[in-house]
């Protein structure tokens, strides 16, 4: 079967998915490729098996020039796709699961930052940060936990110690170009804060070591009263905790209530968008 007799001759105008897409089945491995019009047409479909066509790489480019020709084009724009299972990914040994935190397998919530060349990832208790370039590389983590004496109200009220009492971060938005807005369930009591989006980590800093507990305990309080206090100018904490714009870190005196803009259960999948009025400065929020 050629392709002179299944591809048909078709406007110059439209614009094409190609997708390939493999299938593990034993025996000889099995592919499909396709040719789809934007318009959800399907021109062409052939399906090939190893040692044919996937063993010389397709032969991708003289696919497309036999295609350009019979669509009568010059050139043809594709946009590309490729499927598998992660059952045949870790088959090949080249493959794991994603685990720079102990204890957790929760990674769902994802933000791409293509200026900064990071991807942001929430997780239980945690925010990291990953280098696009290098995802393996160790990444960037800021730990936000719930106090202690709300992870024991979110337990006495009969929620799960592991599953449910803790500060899973549902929402990872911009705020803008040096900032990020995040959200977490705060063991059934939602909470806000900002992020600087700095590359560096903040072990970074040459600081006292008590600088860390100092942060937490301050989140921590504001947690508990349900809103930060207003008092300090973020200028004046830096001051005071010798943090820099470079670091990754969260902002000290800006946890605020998340309630009405994140879910108060984990287990609940939500979207998110991020609408204000104040996009310079670190300002609240509207739902």
């Amino acid at each position: 079967m050629t392709l002179t007799e299944e591809v048909k001759a078709t406007a110059p105008t439209l614009i094409y998915n190609l997708n390939i897409i493999s299938h593990p089945l034993p025996g000889p491995r099995r592919a499909a490729v396709e040719l789809q019009r934007e318009d959800g047409g399907l021109e062409w479909r052939v399906e090939i098996e190893d040692g044919v066509v996937l063993a010389e790489k397709w032969e991708l480019q003289k696919v497309l020039d036999e295609i350009s020709r019979l669509l009568r084009v010059q050139r043809l724009t594709l946009n590309f796709r490729v499927q598998t299972y992660f059952q045949e990914l870790r088959s090949t040994g080249t493959a794991h699961h994603f685990a720079f935190i102990l204890n957790t397998s929760d990674y769902r919530i994802l933000r791409m930052d293509e200026d900064h060349d990071r991807m942001y990832v929430g997780s239980k208790d945690h925010i990291l940060s990953l280098d696009l370039h290098d995802i393996n590389k160790e990444p960037h983590i800021l730990h936000w936990p719930v106090s202690e004496r709300r992870k024991m109200e979110c337990l006495v009220s009969g929620k799960d110690a592991i599953e449910e009492c803790a500060n899973f971060i549902r929402l990872v938005e911009p705020w803008n170009r040096t900032h990020l807005y995040i959200c977490g369930t705060g063991a059934y009591n939602p909470v806000c804060t900002f992020v600087n989006r700095g590359r560096k980590p903040q072990s970074a800093l040459q600081v006292h070591s008590g600088q860390d507990e100092q942060t937490s305990m301050y989140l921590q309080m504001a947690q508990a009263r349900g809103r930060a206090s207003r008092a300090a100018e973020p200028s004046a904490v830096h001051d005071t905790l010798g943090l820099k714009e470079e670091i990754f870190h969260l902002e000290p005196g800006k946890v605020e209530s998340g309630k009405g803009k994140c879910s108060y259960d984990p287990n609940v999948n939500s979207v998110s968008a991020l609408i204000s009025e104040y996009r310079h400065g670190l300002g609240h929020m509207r739902a």
